[in-house]
C-alpha cells in the first residue's frame, strides 16, 4: 500500500492553477487580452498566499481502494523563493489524520516535519536542484498560463460581477499531451515516478479559473482530473478534485525558516525518502 501513497501524492502535482488562450470576447476583451494582462500582473507579484483543498480517490482492485482528503496552506515569497506550508491529510483507512509543516528557501533548502515524530528533516542536496526546478515552475502562475496557450480551441469565457471565468474541459487523447506538458514541468522526481506507470489514460481534465477584473490576478480555480494507469502490474484508477484560492497579494515582506529548525533538522538521504517505495 505504501508505494501507492507516494504515487498518489505525486499525482497531486497536477492540481495547479492553469489558464489558456482563446478568441472569445467578454466586455470587449478577448481571452488572449485577459490572459496577457493576467500574465503581466502575476509576473509582478512579490508574494501571495494559497489555499488548496483536494479530494482524491484511488482504486487498485474492487476490494482495495481508498480516499484521501488534503488541505494545503502556503505563504510564498517570490524574491528569493521562500515558503511556509501547512499540510493536513485525512488518510482514511491508510492511517487517519496527518498534519505537518514544511519550509523552503533557496539559501537553506527544503525542510519537512515528520507528522509522526514531529522531528524535522532536511532534504539532501542531491534532490535540491530538482526541487528548485519544480518550485520555479509551479509557484509562478504566469508560467502555467504560458504553457497552456496552445489549447485555444478548448476554452470558454464567462464572467460574473468581479471575475473573468475561463474554463477548459477535455477528455481522452486530447488531454494526454496536456498532461505530458504538466509532467515536463515537474522535474526529474516526477519522471522517476512516471517510470513506474504505463498505459496512462486521461478520462477527464477540467479547469475553471477566476481572474479578478480589476487587478487581473488569478484568485480562484477548480480542477478535476480522472485517469487510469498500470502501476507495477496493477490497474489503478484515480479521481482528484481541487479547489484553489489565492490571496494576500504582495502583503508578505519577509519569511524566514526558524533557527531551531535550521540547527536541529536531521539530514535525510535519498534512501530515507524513496527507500520504502
Amino acid at each position: 500500500m505504501k508505494k501507492y501513497l507516494f504515487i498518489l501524492l505525486t499525482i497531486a502535482l497536477f492540481a495547479v492553477t492553469v489558464a489558456c488562450n482563446d478568441t472569445a470576447q467578454e466586455e470587449g476583451m478577448s481571452i488572449e487580452d485577459i490572459l496577457n494582462n493576467s500574465v503581466d500582473a502575476m509576473e509582478n507579484l512579490t508574494s501571495y498566499s494559497i489555499e488548496m483543498d483536494t479530494q482524491q480517490s484511488m482504486g487498485i482492485t474492487e476490494e482495495e481502494s481508498f480516499d484521501i482528503s488534503s488541505q494545503l496552506r502556503m505563504d510564498l515569497l517570490l524574491e528569493p523563493i521562500t515558503f511556509y506550508q501547512l499540510t493536513t491529510m485525512d488518510m482514511g483507512i491508510m492511517g487517519g489524520l496527518l498534519s505537518y509543516d514544511s519550509y523552503y528557501s533557496e539559501e537553506h533548502g527544503f525542510f519537512m516535519e515528520d507528522p509522526f515524530t514531529e522531528k524535522w528533516g532536511k532534504f539532501p542536496d542531491t534532490l535540491l536542484d530538482n526541487f528548485i526546478n519544480l518550485t520555479d515552475e509551479q509557484i509562478n502562475p504566469e508560467e502555467q498560463l504560458k504553457t497552456f496557450l496552445e489549447y485555444i480551441d478548448e476554452l470558454t469565457l464567462t464572467s460574473d460581477d468581479n471575475h473573468y471565468i475561463i474554463s477548459l474541459k477535455g477528455e481522452g487523447m486530447a488531454m494526454e499531451a496536456l498532461v505530458d506538458q504538466i509532467m515536463g514541468m515537474s522535474g526529474e522526481t516526477m519522471n522517476e515516478v512516471m517510470d513506474l506507470m504505463s498505459d496512462v489514460e486521461i478520462h477527464a481534465l477540467d479547469y475553471e479559473i477566476f481572474i479578478d477584473k480589476e487587478t487581473f490576478y488569478q484568485v480562484e480555480a477548480f480542477v478535476h482530473l480522472e485517469m487510469s494507469m498500470e502501476i507495477i502490474g496493477d490497474h489503478v484508477t484515480t479521481t482528484q478534485s481541487s479547489h484553489i484560492i489565492m490571496s494576500r497579494f504582495n502583503e508578505l515582506n519577509d519569511l524566514t525558516i526558524p533557527e531551531d529548525i535550521l540547527e536541529n533538522a536531521v539530514e535525510l538521504t535519498e534512501e530515507d525518502i524513496f527507500g520504502g517505495f
